[in-house]
């Protein structure tokens, strides 16, 4: 069995030919992808009503994450079930190119809340240029 068709099956899902070239494509990359880029990739032969009903379904078993970013299209990074960097970090967002990536926390974040407040999760992005872009101005 294919490693990806572990990971979709370890989520509790049946393996679909979509769920294997979404997860593969997820998880080659190193920075979010937006629906629109999911779809782009995986061709015209995926409606967006299916791929949309996938990524929430894989967010919902811990497959992917949502990233925070401040534009209106919401982005997707795959979550290592070796690394689990999915818990608490951070995401890095380049000015120049959009891309997004997620960062490891050097340090747990600690929040303290008011009495009765129930913490569901903790974004923080930081901005800057990436080493590609920062790459391509210093040439």
């Amino acid at each position: 069995m294919a490693p990806v068709d572990n990971i979709i099956k370890s989520a509790g899902l049946k393996v679909t030919e979509i769920r294997r070239k979404m997860i593969l494509l997820l998880a080659s990359t190193d920075i979010a992808l937006s629906h629109a880029d999911i779809q782009e990739e995986l061709g015209s032969g995926y409606d967006k009503v299916t791929i949309y009903r996938n990524l929430h379904t894989f967010i919902k078993k811990g497959v992917l994450h949502q990233v925070p970013n401040d534009s209106r299209s919401a982005k997707y990074a795959f979550v290592n079930p070796e690394d689990k960097i999915c818990g608490a970090h951070a995401h890095f967002i380049c000015e120049k190119c959009g891309n997004t990536y997620c960062l490891e926390m050097l340090q747990k974040t600690k929040v303290e809340l008011p009495e009765k407040f129930t913490l569901h999760t903790i974004s923080i992005v930081a901005e800057g240029v990436c080493s590609m872009c920062d790459k391509n101005e210093s040439n």
